[in-house]
């Protein structure tokens, strides 16, 4: 190929393998072509890939018909009856199919006369007489053929080529499909239009017959994955004729989208000393592409917390975005931490988003309450009080501590082992007084 004014920028030509001149395709003398396509990389040494093409070249109609002689002579009787043969005309052209068929008729040189005279078949170029003939009167006639056009075909729309689907990042003029159009008149009958219906983001390029339908502007799979594009072809008779072809064009998914997630932050609750592998929370992300530009990847983004991997805490489903735990939370060590998870879709290269997962560890009653004050032998501890002590007197007062259990009311029930005083209770900001009726001279030291 090389450039011309064609505005698709291609027109096709053969070498001469004696002198290497570029030469037009021509049907009517080399209707086939055999090529071999190779294909050299850049290595060393460099290697060669070959592949055969087979051309078929298209007829188009620029052979005229042609008669068997420029001039016909014949005789006959002045009393040839009405329909008599007079002569039959052959031409022939030299393309194929529908531009190779003829019709014949009269030309405007012919005179009226000769018309009155004698009949054309228009199809089959049979002359017959038409009316009765008189030598005295005339005894030649002269008449002149040519092979006419009428506009009684509708074009022809040929699709040569098609390159579908399209990436949807593909650029403006990017060729979309090679498109010819031929029409079996001739003269302004066969002089053919092609268009496509307005709001598509494709146009057609021509030169002469030939087309290429190419892009607009950008497209976008997201919003319209595939285009029936209608060909209209209109040819210059009077009236006109037209024909439609419709080509579906696919647009090609390219990874333009990351994925996308439900929500940026998910914060969850999880109850201490759970069990191990116990599901957290499911992270969700969807990507607007298909196929492996849209299949989704979640992983757990290395981190610390607190000087430990937060990796050694929870792990993440690699397909589901389900999130467990690795271990059982302590609310007494660890409260509360946070991870980060990545989903990452299959496009090359890969998009990715992150969304932040907060987990907040709930307090459970898992430790007893300690007497702190007053500090005693192990588990007991020694008060003396006045004999002489008024009833009611304070005796002591204690204070349980609630073992790190913050997040329930500091409420403690206190009582004493069966002896001889009665059941009380209290609140840890309250003390034990002694009853107002114990006989102080005669009662031993009492176990509370």
């Amino acid at each position: 190929t090389s450039a011309d004014p064609m505005s698709f920028g291609r027109r096709y030509v053969i070498v001469n393998p004696k002198n290497g001149k570029l030469l037009p395709l021509d049907r009517e003398q080399t209707p086939y072509h055999q090529l071999i396509l190779s294909a050299v990389d850049g290595g060393t040494p460099d290697k060669t890939g070959t592949a055969k093409i087979n051309v078929r070249v298209l007829d188009s109609n620029d052979n005229p018909p042609v008669f068997d002689n420029s001039v016909y002579k014949v005789k006959l009787l002045e009393n040839s009856p009405k329909n008599t043969l007079v002569i039959k005309l052959n031409a022939t052209d030299l393309d194929e199919g529908t531009n190779s068929e003829v019709y014949y008729s009269f030309s405007s040189y012919t005179p009226e006369r000769v018309r009155q005279m004698f009949s054309m078949d228009t199809h089959t170029g049979e002359i017959r007489v038409r009316s009765n003939m008189d030598y005295e009167e005339t005894n030649s006639y002269e008449m002149y053929i040519q092979v006419v056009d009428v506009n009684d075909n509708v074009p022809q729309i040929v699709l040569s080529s098609l390159s579908s689907p399209v990436r949807e990042d593909a650029r403006a003029d990017t060729v979309v499909a090679l498109i010819s159009v031929t029409d079996r008149d001739s003269g302004a009958n066969k002089q053919v239009s092609l268009e496509i219906p307005a709001g598509l983001p494709f146009k057609i390029k021509s030169f002469r017959n030939y087309y290429t339908l190419v892009t607009s502007a950008f497209l976008d799979r997201e919003t319209t994955d595939a285009y029936n594009v209608t060909l209209s072809a209109t040819d210059g008779g009077k009236p006109p004729l037209s024909s439609q072809k419709t080509i579906q064009v696919d647009v090609a998914d390219v990874n333009d989208h990351p994925p996308r997630f439900e929500q940026t932050s998910y914060t969850v609750y999880v109850t201490e000393n759970n069990a191990v592998g116990a599901s957290l929370c499911t992270v969700k992300a969807q990507d607007a592409d298909i196929k492996e530009n849209a299949r989704i990847t979640y992983t757990v983004l290395n981190d610390n917390n607190h000087g430990i991997p937060v990796t050694s805490y929870v792990s993440v489903k690699a397909d589901t975005g389900e999130a467990y735990a690795l271990r059982a939370f302590d609310y007494e060590s660890l409260r509360e931490f946070h991870f980060q998870v990545k989903a990452q879709d299959g496009g090359i290269p890969p998009l990715s988003r992150i969304a932040t997962v907060y987990i907040y560890v709930m307090d459970s009653n898992d430790h007893a309450p300690l007497i702190v004050t007053p500090a005693g032998n192990g588990t007991r501890s020694q008060e003396t009080v006045q004999k002489n002590a008024d009833p009611g007197a304070l005796v002591t007062k204690w204070w349980p501590m609630m073992q790190m259990q913050v997040q329930m009311p500091g409420w403690c029930m206190c009582s004493r082992q069966p002896q001889t005083w009665t059941y009380s209770k209290c609140m840890s900001t309250q003390g034990r007084s002694g009853p107002p009726d114990a006989s102080w001279k005669t009662t031993p030291p009492h176990l509370l």
